[in-house]
């Protein structure tokens, strides 16, 4: 409520501009979208989803890490809820508490799914992860959702596999 004013201040040129526009034509101003979004005073402030393969690569391994922040004071009862969907299909739902201690809070989520599609760049599975901030009346504040793949990516014996099976990279 009241007068409010948003203002956005783009510079020219800086002392970057040679290194972000090297093999581009120069151009000044603001080149991209630009948006505006209004959050709650709890949010969720970030999350990192590792979405890995174990059991010779047939089963999914879901880690995920829910940061929650707030403008509010300490002490509110909140929970999260991962959701998993494939296609729409629900494959996994839980919902865990979270009180904030200075005015955040981090959760963790682990689940393991038999028999998961595999993210390969020849067959891109990807699955619907979806995560919502509720408070204690389980009224939804937030929600966010990311597009994840189940794979994994190592190196052994000198080689580069991506699910088992060995790949190269070609380029200058």
């Amino acid at each position: 409520p009241g007068k409010n004013i948003i203002a956005a201040e783009v510079y020219r040129w800086c002392d970057g501009s040679y290194f972000e526009d090297q093999d581009f034509w120069r151009m000044s101003g603001i080149q991209r979208s630009v948006f505006l979004h209004a959050r709650p005073k709890t949010y969720i402030r970030d999350f990192f989803a590792l979405s890995d393969l174990e059991k010779n690569y047939t089963d999914g391994l879901l880690k995920l890490t829910v940061l929650l922040s707030s403008a509010e004071s300490n002490g509110r009862d909140y929970s999260v809820e991962a959701s998993l969907f494939d296609n729409g299909q629900e494959l996994y739902s839980e919902s865990k508490s979270a009180t904030l201690a200075d005015n955040k809070a981090e959760l963790y989520f682990e689940k393991s799914f038999p028999e998961i599609k595999r993210w390969s760049a020849e067959t891109p599975d990807l699955y619907s992860l979806v995560i919502s901030l509720k408070n204690k009346d389980g009224e939804v504040l937030e929600s966010i959702s990311s597009k994840i793949g189940f794979r994994k990516v190592e190196i052994l014996n000198s080689q580069l596999l991506v699910n088992g099976k060995a790949i190269y990279l070609k380029g200058t």
